[in-house]
């Protein structure tokens, strides 16, 4: 096959090789093991020069397959390539060949840190020894993050020979070297540096000793328990807390006596610690000291002590948690609550009716939440006593969990609940009975249609919808004369869910409504009828003096598919609103016909980079398939490629990759169209995936926890929630109102799809931290009085003689408000040290393993741009990992908020640690920020069954319409899981009062219709 060199041979020619072998990724290895056999160097070169033709990355793949002796000569076809110095850079590490050493350490001089950063971590990939003796003598550049990023290499490659020269960084005079130094002795695991990282544990920076501390827990031989017990008495409160997790983490019991005595530690986090890591030891004399923690002084470390004690769920731990029930503070009467809700056990149904009468509305909240999960007849007279209590947010619970219950009992309480004087109580008692399902509350339900609340009235129409009787289809199409225009557009929403063909000629005449806002829901509704009927007056309203009835009116035209809308449609994509010219591109692709293709063409030149990207897509689906040669063009431009400080770069080479491992070939114009496989309707696992959230207010929080439970339990028949992420940005302005929104609407959608607090990821984004509370953490100082060592990024430059200097403690206060809803949720609060930015969520049940980082870490008023990820965080949380074996077989999944690749500064720069997660098991990253659904897949190795990460970034649920990227609706994803693969479903809401729909934006190969969702093979 690769011994052709002749073009008059019978045998196959260099353009056949390339078509039918190179083109195909499920040709590379076994062609990356077949050209180790040539003999020939001219057969060798050969190969590799049509891989590179083909594509760069086979290229460079193969370039260091070949014979070493033909190595340099291979590798020097990449050296010699005309692109930028980056792209050559990362094809050098691809290549993993000792020829691809040299040129790398000269970029390891370069003098833009990103080249000698990135040079650094090709070296790191290859490995060999010569590539370890270069990355040792980095550890010596004058750029202290060239000697981070050796360090870093080193460790990776957890080699030996770098003992001596890591622990020597562990002198290094910039912190970040000695950090990472201890950080790669502790992942080479070796006992030799155990000296050296013990005396490290008295180094004068804390963040130093943090590591050391964690390195020796990786280690995990019992020589480190000496010295993290010792550790435990360390006069900074970070390493204390962090000695504590790891004797936790190593589960050994002769920690508990020091474990004990840190419950009387004067900082109450690393109490919290020392709280946790008993709970995972969980041996009869760690209960009885969590039982004694319920009397803490500290509120958070007695709410910690009954979580942990509800997981561990003894009958000992169910007395003191009733117990706990009469404790002062709230929040640890509301842990005790949900605590006992958890366990389940009949034996706290009174203790929790009793508290349904305690003094705050959030335990007795918490309270009616346990019983309804109990669910037994006792707790449904209780549950409808207090459909009558003070407050209505333990009224509107009570309404949800009767809903659930579904009995007769329950149907006639609730329909006395839509007389409540409260709007929510109503709402919720509205939307139950939609749930139940029951004719018998048709009569009522009717006459919530004239409630002065507008949400009443959308709940009113929507249950009216689900239940779908002919009376009720009667009353609706009535409704549509209704004086008032916002029963009218709920009506016609309604009935487009209903899908009647009866509703058809009064949705028509809806069209000519005098309210434009029901001329939008009547063509949205008939796009969802989907009725050729309807396509005149569709046709007509793509000229409605209202874009938005013009907009909807353009998706519905897509929806039916008909070619009859294609010269309308065409000639919306010159409309003077973009997102009626986006729904017209949009909707001439999923009709398919050529006949658009030179209208879309031309669309690529629209002002808006939404239309053009929705055109792209558009002749993607007709048949286009352009956008890896885009790419590659792209990709050989010097100024593209280190735009951004090389991260443009790295989004076009993911982009790229994701791309081709997509097809599964390199280059889509040698490909004749295949047939997609069948995606089977199997469904074992779902997990919501919401993003950049944005709630500023109790009404939205209602309206779009009910706009998502319709979508998700009418539209997508999703009954029940494996889990909860939620990727950062919950509130706007990260201030208690917010955020008490922020629960409201987790309230509601708890009460629609139950979940225990484990299965609710949150993390935070950069709208979670208060930027008033970071302002005032900076003091300012006269340079001439501050006798300290000003450290980069510790300090704003007000004159030239006077700053502004962080006060760490205020300054971790930044992030209190979110702390506190996370609480509420969780029952537990969000640690405010840098080191325990990283949380773990393990559900057994399912076999899924979360980790949870703060990427908004570093992030203030003055550092906009610092997205990163806590080094530390993440080690403590994969030596947890590493160390609890009831974590081995699990899927591992982590969520932070910010992007890797983003045209703007706002981005992680930094993303070796994907490669610990790569190392670690996990299998896939969620995000979001962007606003905008995307996947990419990040490749740690090259081999046939090399690990790699594959991107899931979720759009924005709920930001302000003027922070959306232009064209771009509101997203969410739900995640599918198989025994064999994953699929991401996207939805949009394209109307900032409408439904959810289908967002058909995923390319599925040439001649084919894009789809609304994806897959990812395991």
């Amino acid at each position: 096959l690769l011994t052709y060199s002749h073009p008059s041979s019978s045998r196959i020619g260099d353009e056949e090789l390339k078509q039918e072998y190179l083109n195909y990724l499920k040709w590379t290895e076994s062609l990356a093991l077949m050209v180790q056999l040539l003999e020939n160097e001219a057969q060798a070169v050969r190969v590799v020069k049509l891989g590179l033709e083909l594509d760069w990355r086979l290229g460079a793949r193969l370039a260091g397959a070949v014979k070493p002796k033909f190595q340099e000569q291979t590798v020097g076809l990449v050296t010699g390539l005309e692109i930028p110095q980056l792209l050559k850079i990362w094809l050098l590490g691809i290549t993993s060949s000792e020829s691809a050493v040299l040129p790398l350490i000269k970029a390891l001089k370069d003098k833009w840190g990103y080249v000698s950063r990135n040079a650094a971590d090709a070296l790191g990939k290859i490995g060999t020894e010569a590539a370890i003796l270069a990355l040792i003598q980095s550890l010596q550049d004058k750029h202290y993050f060239v000697r981070v990023n050796a360090a870093q290499a080193l460790g990776e490659i957890g080699t030996e020979i770098a003992i001596p020269a890591l622990i020597q960084s562990l002198q290094d005079k910039h912190y970040f070297v000695r950090v990472n130094a201890a950080q790669a002795l502790g992942e080479i695991g070796t006992e030799a540096a155990i000296p050296a990282l013990i005396q490290s544990l008295q180094d004068k920076h804390y963040s130093v000793r943090v590591n050391a501390a964690e390195a020796l827990g990786e280690i995990g031989t019992e020589a480190a328990i000496p010295a993290l017990i010792q550790s435990l008495q360390d006069e900074d409160d970070f390493v204390r807390s962090n000695a504590a997790e790891a004797l936790g983490e190593i589960g050994t019991e002769a920690a508990i006596p020091a474990l004990i005595q840190s419950l009387q530690d004067e900082r109450d986090f690393v109490r919290v610690n020392a709280v946790k890591a008993l709970g995972r030891i969980g041996t009869e004399a760690a209960i009885l000291a969590l039982i004694q923690s319920l009397q803490d002084k500290h509120y958070f470390v007695r709410s910690d002590a009954a979580e942990v004690l509800g997981k561990i769920g003894t009958e000992a731990t169910i007395l003191a948690l009733i117990q706990s029930l009469q404790d002062e503070d709230d929040f640890v009467r509301s842990n005790a609550a949900e605590a006992l809700g958890k366990i389940g056990t009949e034996a706290a149904i009174l203790a929790l009716i009793q508290s349904l009468q305690d003094k705050h509305y959030f335990v007795r909240r918490n309270a009616a939440e346990a019983l309804g999960k109990i669910g037994t007849e006792a707790a449904i007279l209780a549950l409808i006593q207090s459909l009558q209590d003070k407050h209505y947010f333990v009224r509107s619970y009570a309404a949800v969990a009767l809903g659930k219950i579904g009995t007769e009992a329950a149907i006639t309480a609730l329909i006395q609940s839509l007389q409540d004087e409260d709007d929510f109580v109503r709402r919720n008692a509205a939307q139950s009975l939609g749930k139940i399902g029951t004719e018998a509350a048709i009569t009522a339900l009717i006459q919530s249609l004239q409630d002065e609340d507008d949400f009443v009235r959308r709940n009113a129409a929507q249950s009216l919808g689900k239940i779908g009787t002919e009376a009720a289809i009667h009353t609706l199409i009535q409704s549509l004369q209704n004086e008032n225009h916002y029963i009218r557009s709920y009506a016609a929403e309604a009935l487009g869910k209903i899908g009647t063909e009866a509703a058809i000629p009064a949705l028509i005449q809806s069209l000519q409504d005098k309210h434009y806002f029901v001329r939008s829901y009547a063509a949205e509704a008939l796009g969802k009828i989907g009725t050729e009927t309807a396509i005149p007056a569709l046709i007509q309203s793509l000229q409605d003096k209202y874009s938005f009835v013009r907009r909807n009116a353009a998706e519905a035209l897509g929806k039916i598919g008909t070619e009859a809308a294609i010269p309308a449609l065409i000639q919306s994509l010159q409309d003077e609103d973009d997102f009626v010219r986006r729904n017209a591109a949009q909707a001439l692709g999923k009709i398919g016909t050529e006949a658009a293709i030179t209208a879309l063409i031309q669309s690529l030149q629209d002002e808006d980079d939404f239309v053009r990207r929705n055109a792209a897509q558009a002749l993607d689906k007709i048949g286009t398939e352009a956008a890896i040669n885009q790419l590659v063009q792209a990709l050989k431009q010097e100024n593209f490629v280190t735009a951004n400080q090389g991260l443009t770069f790295s989004y076009a080479i993911n982009a790229l990759e994701q791309i081709q491992q997509h097809y599964q070939f390199y280059n889509p114009t040698l490909i004749q169209p295949k047939p997609q496989p069948y995606i089977p309707s199997t469904q074992l696992m779902y997990i919501l995936h919401l993003s950049d959230l944005h709630i500023t207010n109790l009404d939205q929080a209602n309206l779009w926890s009910n706009q998502l439970a319709e979508d998700l339990r009418n539209e997508l028949d999703i009954l029940q929630l494996d889990a909860l992420i939620i990727s950062g940005d919950i509130a706007n302005y990260s201030t208690p109102e917010e955020y008490q929104a922020a629960e409201q609407f987790l309230d509601n959608l708890r009460q629609d799809f139950p979940l225990e607090p484990e299965q609710i990821i949150i993390v935070p984004g950069n709208h979670d931290l208060n930027w008033k509370q970071a302002k005032k953490a900076y003091k300012l100082i006269d340079l001439e009085e501050y006798e300290e060592e000003l450290q980069e990024g510790y300090y704003i430059q007000e004159s030239a003689t006077v700053v502004r200097v962080r006060d760490e403690t205020p300054y971790k206060q930044r992030f209190v408000n979110f702390s506190k809803f996370y609480q509420a949720i969780a029952n537990q609060p969000y640690p405010q040290e840098y080191d325990q930015q990283g949380i773990l969520y393990h559900l057994p049940q399912q076999n899924l393993l979360f980790l949870g980082l703060n990427s908004a870490w570093q992030l203030d008023h003055h550092y906009k741009s610092r997205a990163s990820i806590n080094m530390n965080a993440l080690s403590n949380a994969l030596t947890e990992i590493r160390r609890n074996r009831n974590y081995d077989n699990c899927l591992k999944i982590a969520v932070w908020h910010h992007p890797l690749t983003s045209a703007y500064e706002d981005r992680i720069t930094d993303s070796a640690f994907l490669d610990q997660l790569a190392v670690a098991g996990f299998r896939f990253f969620l995000h979001g920020h962007i606003h905008e659904a995307k996947t990419s897949n990040y490749r740690y190795d090259m081999s046939k069954d090399g690990r790699n990460l594959d991107q899931i970034c979720a759009g924005t649920f709920g930001a302000p319409t003027q922070e959306l990227v232009t064209g771009t609706p509101w997203q969410y994803n739900l995640l599918q899981f198989e025994p064999d693969k994953l699929t991401v479903r996207t939805r949009r809401r394209t109307k900032e009062n409408g439904a959810w729909e289908a967002d058909s934006i995923w390319r599925q190969g040439r001649g084919t219709s894009s789809l609304d969702y994806y897959t990812i093979g395991f």
